[in-house]
C-alpha cells in the first residue's frame, strides 16, 4: 500500500529500504556516581570534540550542508546551553542526560513555532552523537557504501544527511515538511525524497521501494515506469513575468543554478568561503574563487554579499573572544571587508556568461558607487529596455528629484530606453524631452 507526504524534488527513484534508527540506550536517562563537576567537564569536552570532528566531516559536503552545520554548533557551542545543562547534572544525571533535558527545556522557550522546533531536533541528532561518544555505545549501523538504498527514518538530522554517499538514492521520512533541514539539504543533493510520510517506519527493511516526490508518495514493490511525471512549462516570452534569481554560497550552488532557469544571481553569500578556512585566504585566492564562481553561476544581474559573519557565524582563523558581537567590537570587519571588495574588483570583468575575455561589448554594467551617485536597482526587461530605481537623497528621504550614475561597457549606435520608475519631480527638463 502506497504512503502519502510531501515531495521534494522532481526526479523518482527506486531503491531498497535502509530503517535508519538510533539505539534507544544512546538516548536514555542516566543517573552517574560522578559529581557534577566531573560530569560537567565532560560534557565539555564532549561538546568540543563533537564539534570538531564534525566540522572535519563535513569539509567537503555542500555549501548549504555546511552552513546549517556551522550554524547549529554555534548553539551546541554556546556556554549558555551548558549552564542550562548544569541544574540536572547536580540532580546527579549524567553529561548526555543533561544535555538532552536542557534541549527539552530550550524548546519550551522555543514555544510552538514549528522551524524553532525542528532545530531544536536537529541538535537533539547531535545530542546523541555526544551520548554515543561518552558511553561508547555505537548510535545504529551504518548506512552500507553499495547499491541503491532509500533511507528511512522519522526524521533526520544535517549531521546525518551529512554522511550520504553515492549509495543513497532517496529518502523518506515519518516527520518534516518542505521548510525542514531534511528537506533543505535534499534538494541541495539532488536526492528524492519523501518528507511526512506517515507509517514509513513501517516498510520492511531491504524492501524495494519508489520513491515518487512529483506524486507526493512512496509505493512498495513498484518502479520508475509508474513514477509521476512532472509538469512540463513552454514559455511563451524570453523575457519572464518575474525575475528570479539563485541564491549560492559556492561554486557548486552556481554550476546548479545555471542548470535552472534563474536570471543571474540575488544572493553570493561569499562567507562560506571563510567558515570552513582555517588561515585567510589571500586576496588572489579570493579572486580566483570569485572567477570560477562567476563563470559557473546563471547568466544575468549578480548580487554579492560581503563577508556575513560574527557571533553567530565564526570565523576559524581569526580566534575571536566570546562577545556579543565580536565582528565589530574587534574591529575586523573594515579590513576584512577591504580586501574582499579588492578580490571582487580583481574578478569583475573575468567571470560571467559573455564569454571568453569578459563581459560581452553592448551588456551595460551601471555604477553608482561614487559620491552623490543615487541609483539603487536596475531590472533589465529586455535588450534595449531597463527599469531603473533612484536611491533617496538622504537628507531628504521622501523624494527622489534627480538621478545620477555612470554606464560603461556600451557599443557604438546602441540605444536604450531607461524607465526611472521611483522619480517624483512631476515636471522637469527631462520629462518635456532634455537628453541626459
Amino acid at each position: 500500500m502506497e504512503l502519502k507526504g510531501i515531495g521534494v524534488g522532481s526526479q523518482a527513484a527506486v531503491g531498497d529500504v535502509f530503517r535508519l534508527e538510533t539505539s534507544e540506550v544512546v538516548s536514555e536517562h542516566r543517573t552517574t556516581s560522578h559529581t557534577p563537576g566531573e560530569e560537567a567537564s565532560v560534557l565539555a569536552t564532549a561538546i568540543a570534540m563533537t564539534a570538531a570532528t564534525i566540522r572535519e566531516e563535513t569539509s567537503s559536503s555542500d555549501a548549504t550542508t555546511i552552513e546549517i552545520m556551522d550554524a547549529l554548533l554555534i548553539i551546541l557551542e554556546d556556554p549558555e546551553l551548558q549552564e542550562m545543562a548544569k541544574p540536572f547534572l547536580e540532580e546527579g544525571f549524567d553529561a548526555p542526560t543533561a544535555l538532552f533535558k536542557a534541549l527539552d527545556a530550550f524548546a519550551e522557550l522555543m514555544g510552538d513555532d514549528e522551524d524553532f522546533q525542528s532545530r531544536v531536533g536537529d541538535l537533539r541528532g547531535i545530542a546523541t552523537r555526544i551520548s554515543s561518544w561518552v558511553r561508547g555505545i555505537a548510535q545504529g549501523p551504518s548506512i552500507p557504501q553499495e547499491g541503491r538504498w532509500i533511507i528511512v527514518a522519522e526524521d533526520l538530522t544535517p549531521l546525518e544527511t551529512s554522511q550520504f554517499g553515492d549509495s543513497v538514492v532517496g529518502v523518506v521520512t515519518e516527520l518534516g515538511g518542505p521548510t525542514s533541514h531534511t528537506a533543505i539539504i535534499c534538494r541541495a543533493l539532488s536526492l528524492p525524497a519523501v518528507v511526512s510520510a506517515k507509517g514509513a517506519m513501517d516498510l520492511e527493511q531491504g524492501a524495494s521501494v519508489l520513491v515518487d516526490p512529483v506524486g507526493n508518495r512512496v509505493v512498495p514493490g513498484s518502479d520508475l515506469s509508474h513514477a509521476t511525471a512532472a509538469i512540463s512549462f513552454i514559455p511563451d516570452s524570453d523575457t519572464p513575468l518575474i525575475t528570479v534569481r539563485a541564491n549560492i554560497g559556492g561554486l557548486e550552488d552556481a554550476a546548479k543554478a545555471s542548470a535552472t532557469s534563474a536570471r543571474g544571481v540575488g544572493l553570493f553569500r561569499t562567507e562560506v568561503l571563510y567558515l570552513s578556512a582555517q588561515r585567510e585566504p589571500s586576496v588572489a585566492e579570493q579572486t580566483k574563487a570569485y572567477i570560477e564562481v562567476l563563470k559557473a553561476a546563471p547568466a544575468g544581474k549578480i548580487i554579492i554579499r560581503t563577508i556575513d559573519a560574527g557571533s553567530d557565524k565564526p570565523v576559524p582563523f581569526l580566534h575571536l573572544a566570546e562577545e556579543e558581537n565580536p565582528a565589530w567590537r574587534n574591529g575586523w570587519h573594515q579590513w576584512m571587508t577591504h580586501r574582499q571588495c579588492r578580490a571582487m574588483s580583481s574578478a569583475r570583468g573575468k567571470g560571467g556568461k559573455g564569454g571568453k575575455g569578459g563581459t560581452p561589448r553592448g551588456t551595460l554594467e551601471f555604477d553608482a558607487n561614487f559620491e552623490s551617485g543615487n541609483l539603487g536597482d536596475v531590472t533589465r526587461l529586455n535588450e534595449a529596455e531597463f527599469d531603473l530605481s533612484i536611491r533617496p537623497d538622504t537628507n531628504n528621504p521622501k523624494y527622489r528629484l534627480w538621478f545620477y550614475f555612470r554606464i560603461r561597457n556600451a557599443k557604438a549606435g546602441q540605444r536604450v530606453l531607461f524607465n526611472v520608475t521611483n522619480l517624483c519631480k512631476t515636471r522637469s527638463l527631462y520629462r518635456e524631452g532634455m537628453a541626459p
